[in-house]
């Protein structure tokens, strides 16, 4: 399945269906992300309901605190 991962097209395995899913995927720990599907972010207690679809576009945006 095609999605669009910040901005750009990006090929993932069909069985990758939900947002968790797709950060067990990538490697990328749940903590310090937001994430935003077409534009709306999502709570972090939607990530293992929330499904992926042909054509989403998700970005991540990693939070960094600092001086």
């Amino acid at each position: 399945m095609q999605i669009y991962l910040q901005g750009q097209p990006h090929q993932i395995p069909n069985e990758i269906n939900t947002i968790s899913a797709l950060l067990e995927h990538l490697q990328l720990p749940r903590k310090g992300i937001v994430i935003e599907l077409n534009q709306t972010a999502l709570h972090l207690h939607e990530w293992d309901t929330t499904p992926i679809q042909e054509g989403d576009a998700i970005e991540l945006i990693r939070i960094v605190a600092g001086g």
